[in-house]
């Protein structure tokens, strides 16, 4: 099997330092273009939503994180953190300290600099996958004649930066990937993994291969599995071209080698695919769907024709992450594409008919969003193929005639169409019409240029300042004000972290404590969940792609309206009994929720911050960071019990593991006994369901003396696909969110359950619930929950009886003693979940899961040394793995350097 082509063919009427450093100012022309509304209105690049709440912070943790771990290993400290309190309930460091290459830039400047730093490296995505596409563009096959007398000829430099163009500033980088940084990675990655599998196939070196799949598990597993699928279906459609001969005995050997070198770069990124890829198998966003539609058919058939207009309009979606928005040249070029008779670009034209096709049918955005929702994040395949599109038919602008000036004139009558349609039918839509005034531009200038009979330099630089100007159009309608406004969703400059500085939790770095306890707070809003991974305090509240599976099923148990999505924790919703068994020992309420004060919390005044509204409560029946109890309830009773009582049980009993059938026998052959409910007093009424036609409604109730009152909403659906609910009543406001079966975040929640809070005397009270969102909504049915507070002191009491003592809890160790005259269940305030094992008097010892999230294990009487410690599940066979994947990529690079030494 042998290919004629190189890359180094490009430095023949070109240089690569000439190329790239015109490359580089027009770049930066460009983006100044496209981004100067960010300037104008002194906006950062940190988006309000993901970048606020995710990126910047785990930016700045990480870069903190590589500082520390480099000061102690030159200090002669080897120990390298895996676990951190601080991140949600506690969770790996990996969780959040993502190994995206590029990020590790943040270890070079201060925790200050994070907004700064955070916009270098987003342009550097940016920058370098342009860079990436023109390798990719230079050394493509698609530029092969089968003439072997034209074999060296290559694209036009000008026609190369046309298509990084139009590859880099599409829809998709445009609003996906600045909302989201990490969307780039397969910008940079797709083009060397292609490269590199066509110098294999050209048995011209098989170490960029190598690296490129190393670097795309090793930068982000999932959108490797996009592009393994789309390495997959390139290599079967370039076989027939690369091997001309004894094709079937051929291809083993051709299929052979690209999967052993597949395995090699996958082997090396172990150390960091491995850890990530059981967190993910053990999530329960795995099992997480929304309500699919018709994998066939869209439901809606605006679809169908919206990625046609919108193809080469500004700002406009299509649906689901479909964002195209390319340079107006791309219409033209696909239609001259497809009309060429060339076979040399049959590739090119079956990939993209491909890609085309699965913008069609939702199946595709299913399969590629890992089998659990329809979502097109893989719009950097269609990306490519585009700009290659353009680089490709450029030249033939110069002489467009015939069959390709048809087909170019035809598909320009069906935007102006349709444009023209949507506008009658519909209603003007000015980025379809801006679109329409692009490509009828183009059109006039292809018409002059013809007319001209301008050479094919004349036409590339011509075609070169289109694709400019319409980048900058394009760009100029997706963030001014005057079109889609998107820099308005950016934090102002230099206002990045004020948000986190303002808030009412920062008050929790401050409390002079230094034992181990978790702090919640009132009302935590959407998008500043993750304060605590600012701060450095231990909390409840996350925000992140994957969270703790077995902290979401219990919040799920019972109902908890601290749990708003499968990516969100924003609190425990202030209620007594999930708090202490989490913990928690401080809560912080700002003004006007001071009703939200969990039962048994008194106000500390030395830390509270009155002047700015800010309140600091300490918890005065703090349950133990490790307790025992003499009593337990089966999982079969447990599923059994309402929300409400599923929570209050656990102050009266070991809710026992759900796949542990056997152990009520053993456990009642110990002397421990056996409940079926809680002994608290739980009463529910029926209160009179309000009118919400208006978007909001009012509840009138009696609450009696020292109760908790709870409000549940039965059957509740709101307007849309989501939309948010507050509840206001007497110094309580939280916010919930109500999502459809549609979210593609949903928790098919049907019923609500909202803490009102404390009531110390018997009155009357009234809430009331105001809805965000217009259009119908319903409410089968509005209860009233109370929970009588007689006995919580002495159960907490009993509880903490024989507990831990001389508890140390650090990173991922908890250590311990307890000493019990009594056969007990022993329950630590640790979420389980993978890499936790349980040592007992040095003895290691399985865990068990108790009370739904919370590791523990069964003691008999005496006293016994306790340590937990945790140790990232995979990462040491990871590392094994990744050791052996390195040396089979040494043998493959001393294979490479024998064969050019024989060579030469």
């Amino acid at each position: 099997m042998r290919f004629n082509f190189d890359m180094e063919l490009c430095v023949k009427k070109h240089s690569k330092k000439r190329y790239i450093g015109i490359y580089t100012i027009l770049f930066l022309i460009v983006s100044l273009a496209v981004f100067f509304s960010f300037i104008l209105q002194k906006r950062s690049l940190v988006c309000t939503v993901d970048g606020e709440s995710q990126y910047i912070v785990y930016l700045r943790y990480m870069g903190q994180y590589i500082r520390d771990t480099v000061s102690g290993f030159l200090h002669g400290n080897f120990h390298l953190r895996q676990f951190d309190f601080s991140i949600g309930i506690g969770d790996d460091i990996g969780a959040i300290v993502r190994f995206h290459p590029l990020d590790f830039l943040a270890a070079l400047v201060p925790a200050s600099f994070a907004e700064e730093i955070y916009a270098v490296i987003l342009l550097l995505r940016f920058y370098l996958a342009g860079l990436a596409f023109s390798a990719y563009a230079y050394a493509s096959p698609s530029f092969i004649h089968a003439d072997q007398e034209k074999a060296g000829v290559l694209p036009a430099w000008q026609n190369v930066l046309s298509g990084s163009l139009v590859y880099v500033f599409g829809g998709y980088m445009l609003i996906r990937v600045t909302n989201h940084p990490t969307y780039a990675a397969p910008f940079i990655v797709l083009p060397f993994l292609l490269l590199g599998m066509e110098r294999v196939a050209a048995e011209k070196g098989s170490l960029l291969f190598i690296l490129s799949v190393f670097l795309g598990f090793w930068s982000n597993y999932y959108f490797m599995y996009i592009c393994s699928i789309a390495l997959l279906v390139y290599a079967l459609l370039r076989y027939p071209e690369i091997v001309k001969e004894h094709r079937l005995r051929a291809f083993p050997r051709y299929a052979g080698r690209l999967i052993l070198l597949y395995l090699v770069g996958l082997m090396m990124s172990m150390a960091t695919f491995l850890p990530a890829m059981l967190r993910y198998r053990g999530s329960y966003r795995l099992s997480q769907t929304s309500e699919m539609q018709s994998l066939w058919l869209y439901a809606d058939k605006r679809r169908y024709v919206a990625w046609f207009l919108n193809l080469i309009s500004p700002f406009q979606s299509s649906g689901n992450g479909l964002d195209l928005n390319f340079a107006v040249v791309v219409l033209p070029a696909l239609a001259v594409l497809f009309t060429k008779r060339h076979r040399t670009h049959r590739t090119l034209r079956a990939s993209l008919l491909l890609e085309l096709m699965a913008l069609l049918v939702p199946v595709f955005g299913y399969i590629f969003a890992g089998m659990n929702n329809e979502n097109n994040r893989w719009m950097f395949l269609i990306a490519l193929s585009l700009g290659m599109c353009c680089v490709t038919v450029i030249d033939d602008f110069a002489d467009l005639k015939g069959a390709s000036l048809r087909s170019v004139l035809l598909v320009s009558l069906l935007f102006l169409a349709g444009t023209a349609a949507e506008r009658v039918l519909k209603r003007p839509n000015r980025y379809n019409e801006a679109g329409a005034a692009e490509l009828l531009a183009f059109l006039l200038l292809l018409l002059v240029l013809r007319r001209m009979k301008a050479s094919k330099e004349a036409v590339r630089t011509a075609v070169l300042a289109a694709v400019i100007i319409s980048t900058g159009i394009n760009g100029f309608l997706t963030y001014a004000p005057e079109g889609g406004n998107r820099a308005a969703a950016f934090q102002p400059a230099g206002d990045t972290t004020q948000k986190y500085e303002k808030l009412d939790r920062r008050a929790a770095a401050l409390i002079p404590d230094n034992r181990f306890y978790r702090v919640d707070a009132a009302d935590v809003r959407h998008g500043l969940e993750n304060s605590a991974e600012y701060f450095g305090y231990n909390s409840i509240g996350m925000y992140n792609s994957i969270l703790n599976t077995q902290l979401i099923r219990t919040l799920l148990d019972e109902n908890n309206a601290g749990l708003d999505a499968v990516t969100q924790v924003h609190d425990l919703d202030g209620r007594p009994v999930a708090g202490n068994l989490a913990h928690v020992k401080y809560y912080i309420a700002g003004a006007g929720n001071e009703g939200k004060v969990p039962y048994g919390f008194e106000k500390r005044e030395d830390l509270s911050d009155l002047s700015a509204g800010t309140a600091v409560y300490e918890n005065q029946n703090l349950l133990s960071a490790g307790f025992t109890s003499d009593s337990f309830i089966t999982w079969a009773n447990y599923q059994k019990l309402s929300d409400i009582e599923k929570e209050w049980v656990k102050l009266d009993a070991v809710v026992l593991p759900e796949d542990a059938s056997d152990l009520a026998d053993k456990l009642g052959a110990e002397g421990l006994r056996e409940v079926e409910k809680p002994s608290a007093s739980i009463k529910t009424e029926s209160l009179q369901s309000p009118d919400l036609t208006g978007g909001q409604g009012q509840l009138s109730f009696r609450a009696g003396k020292d109760t908790c009152s709870f409000l549940r909403l039965k059957g509740l659906t709101g307007a849309g696909t989501s939309e948010e609910l507050t509840i206001t009543s007497e110094g309580i406001r939280t916010t919930v969110r109500i999502r459809s079966s549609r979210d593609v975040y949903t928790l098919g929640r049907k019923d609500y359950l909202i803490n009102l809070g404390h009531n110390a005397e018997d009155r009357s009270r009234t809430v009331t619930l105001t809805f965000s969102g217009h259009g119908a909504r319903s409410l089968e049915a509005a209860e009233l929950v109370s929970v009588s507070m007689d006995g919580y002191e002495s159960r907490i009491k009993a509880l903490n009886e024989e507990a831990l003592q001389n508890e140390q809890i650090e990173d991922g160790l908890l250590t311990g003693t307890i000493t019990n005259k009594e056969t007990k269940l022993a329950v630590f305030t640790i979420a389980a979940q993978r890499g936790w094992t349980l040592y007992v008097d040095g003895k290691k010892t399985d865990p068990d899961i108790y009370d739904g999230m919370y590791l523990g294990t069964l003691l008999r009487p005496g006293t016994y040394e306790i340590r937990l410690q945790y140790h990232t599940p995979g990462l040491r066979a990871g590392a094994v793995c990744a050791l052996f994947g390195l040396i089979g990529f040494m043998l493959a690079a001393l294979r490479q350097k024998k064969r050019n030494m024989r060579k030469r």
